[in-house]
């Protein structure tokens, strides 16, 4: 396993058993596991900076599919594959 397979582990590990989280320490948390699951597969989720800094293209489908949902642009959503 490599170092990256470690901290992604370390993460999902914090993630699902550390209780309730912060708010801040959640959405870190989600963050890095987003970056790293891209980092091993860059093909099958989202880069770390299109997360962040979405296309205008990519900013009316988000803001389409929150608004069809009820959900808000800070909504922690593990697993964001690729489309």
């Amino acid at each position: 396993m490599g170092f990256v397979e470690r901290e992604l582990n370390r993460v999902t590990t914090r993630l699902q058993n550390a209780g309730p989280l912060a708010a801040d320490e959640s959405s870190q948390l989600y963050a890095v596991q987003q970056a790293l699951l891209w980092a091993i597969s860059p093909d099958s989720f989202k880069s770390p900076y299109d997360m962040i800094v979405p296309t205008s293209d990519t900013q009316q489908a988000v803001e389409g599919c929150l608004a069809e949902t009820d959900h808000s642009l800070s909504s922690n959503t593990l697993d964001h594959r690729a489309s």
